[in-house]
C-alpha cells in the first residue's frame, strides 16, 4: 500500500517506482506481462487513473 500521507511525491510517480523496482530486482522481466490497472489498484490502493498514468509514462519512456 502507498500511503499518501508520507511523502509529497504524485501517486503516480510511487507507482511507477513500485514497477521500477520490481524490474530492477528481476521480480518483473523482459517479455512478462506487468501487473494490470486492476491489480495495481487492488494492491497499491490506488485510483485507476492513478495507475494509468504511471503505466502510460513507463511505456512512454520505452521501459514498457
Amino acid at each position: 500500500m502507498i500511503h499518501a500521507e508520507q511523502s509529497i511525491a504524485p501517486l503516480y510517480k510511487k507507482v511507477k517506482a513500485f514497477i521500477l523496482a520490481k524490474i530492477e530486482c528481476g521480480e518483473l522481466l523482459p517479455n512478462y506481462r506487468v501487473p494490470s490497472e486492476n491489480e495495481l489498484v487492488t494492491q497499491l490502493k490506488v485510483s485507476r487513473m492513478t495507475a494509468n498514468r504511471a503505466l502510460k509514462e513507463l511505456a512512454a519512456e520505452g521501459i514498457l
